[in-house]
C-alpha cells in the first residue's frame, strides 16, 4: 500500500517550520539580545539562550528531514 500524500505534506510543513525555528535561533545567536540598547551582560545571556535553543531545534529539523525522506520510499 502506497504512502498517503497528506503525510508527505505534513512532513513538508514540519520541515519548513523547524527550518524557520533554526533560522530564528541563528539570528538570535549572531545578533544577540533584541533590546534596543543591550548591555554586554544581556548580550551574553541572549547568546547562551540561543545556543541552548539551537541545541534543541537542530535535531528536530534533522529528524523532520529524515522522516520526510522516509516518506519517499
Amino acid at each position: 500500500m502506497g504512502r498517503m500524500p497528506w503525510k508527505r505534506f505534513i512532513w513538508d510543513i514540519a520541515v519548513v517550520l523547524a527550518g524557520l525555528m533554526v533560522l530564528f535561533g541563528l539570528k538570535w545567536l549572531f545578533h544577540g539580545s533584541f533590546e534596543m540598547v543591550p548591555t554586554e551582560e544581556q548580550q551574553s545571556k541572549a547568546r547562551i539562550g540561543a545556543v541552548l535553543y539551537l541545541i534543541l531545534t537542530v535535531p528536530v529539523l534533522v529528524w523532520c528531514i529524515f522522516m520526510r525522506l522516509q516518506q519517499k520510499k
